[in-house]
C-alpha cells in the first residue's frame, strides 16, 4: 500500500512539472526585459556615435534597437548581434562602443527593450530576415562587411540567418545543437519533445552554412553545456575556429580579457 501511494504521489509530481513546464515555456525560454534608466543615460553620454533604431516588421511590429558608429568609412563594416534569453541590449552598447572599426547593429527581440510584441521562435526569425534587409540597404552600410553575432539563444537566430543570408564572417558566444537538445538534458525525465513550441534547431543549419566560423565558448558553462556547443561546431560546413575562455561561466565570460581578443582577432583576420 505504502508502495502505491508513493507510485501515485511521483506521479503527481511528475504531471505538475509537465503541466509547469508547458504552461510557463515562453517565461521560461524569455526572460524579457525593459531597458534600465542608467544603461540609457549612458547611451545619451555616447551622443551621435549611437542612433537610435526602429525596424517595422511584416505583421506592422516596431523593433527597437541602435546602431553603434565605430567606423569612420562611409560605408562601415557592420557586425549584427542577437542577444541571449535574458538581454536588453541597451547593456551591449558600451561594449560595442569599444569594437573600434567595426558598427554594430543591436535589435531588442520582441517585448524586450522599447520591442513591441511577444516573442516566438517563428517570429523572432523572421524579424531577423527584415533586420538584415533593413540594414544592408543603407548608403552607410558596406554590404560585402556584414558579420553575424549572437550569444545562446542569439546563436540560434544568428545560424538560422547565416543560412539565408550572406555573411562575411559568424561569431557564436555559447552555441546550442538545438534548444530542445538542451531542455532534455535539463529535464531527463520530462517529454519535452512532445511539449516544447519553440526548438531552435541550429544544428539543421550549420551543415549547409560556408561562412567562416569563430565559435567562442565558457569552460565551466553550465547552462549551454560545451559538449552541446560542440556538436554544433562539428556540423558547421565553413572553416571554424574555437575559442574556450577558461574558468568562466555562461554569464561572466565577458568579463576575459581572451573574449574580447578572441572578437577583435576575428574580425581583424576576415578583413
Amino acid at each position: 500500500m505504502l508502495i502505491v501511494k508513493l507510485l501515485i504521489g511521483i506521479l503527481i509530481v511528475w504531471g505538475l512539472a509537465i503541466g509547469l513546464l508547458f504552461l510557463f515555456q515562453e517565461q521560461i525560454l524569455y526572460t524579457r526585459k525593459r531597458a534600465s534608466k542608467t544603461h540609457l543615460k549612458r547611451i545619451e553620454a555616447l551622443g551621435p556615435r549611437v542612433e537610435s533604431i526602429e525596424i517595422l516588421t511584416d505583421d506592422q511590429t516596431k523593433l527597437h534597437g541602435w546602431l553603434v558608429k565605430n567606423s569612420p568609412l562611409p560605408k562601415a563594416p557592420l557586425v549584427i548581434y542577437f542577444g541571449g534569453q535574458g538581454d536588453e541590449l541597451s547593456a551591449v552598447v558600451e561594449e560595442a562602443a569599444n569594437m573600434e572599426g567595426w558598427s554594430f547593429l543591436l535589435i531588442n527581440y520582441r517585448g524586450y527593450g522599447f520591442s513591441q510584441g511577444r516573442p516566438s521562435e517563428k517570429k523572432i526569425l523572421g524579424d531577423s530576415l527584415r533586420i538584415y534587409d533593413s540594414i544592408a540597404s543603407r548608403e552607410d552600410i558596406d554590404q560585402e562587411w556584414i558579420v553575424l553575432m549572437g550569444r545562446s539563444l542569439g546563436t540560434g537566430v544568428a545560424t538560422f540567418l547565416a543560412r539565408r543570408r550572406w555573411a562575411k564572417g559568424v561569431i557564436l558566444v555559447s552555441p546550442y545543437d538545438s534548444i530542445l537538445s538542451v531542455a532534455k538534458g535539463k529535464f531527463p525525465f520530462i517529454p519535452v519533445e512532445k511539449i516544447l513550441r519553440d526548438r531552435y534547431e541550429a544544428i539543421l543549419s550549420a551543415p549547409h552554412i560556408e561562412t567562416p566560423l569563430l565559435a567562442i565558448i565558457a569552460e565551466r558553462d553550465r547552462m549551454v553545456t560545451p559538449s552541446h556547443s560542440m556538436r554544433l561546431i562539428e556540423e558547421w560546413r565553413g572553416p571554424k575556429q574555437l575559442a574556450t575562455i577558461k574558468g568562466k561561466g555562461h554569464n561572466d565570460l565577458f568579463d576575459s580579457a581572451d573574449y574580447w581578443e578572441s572578437i577583435q582577432q576575428f574580425l581583424a583576420g576576415i578583413r
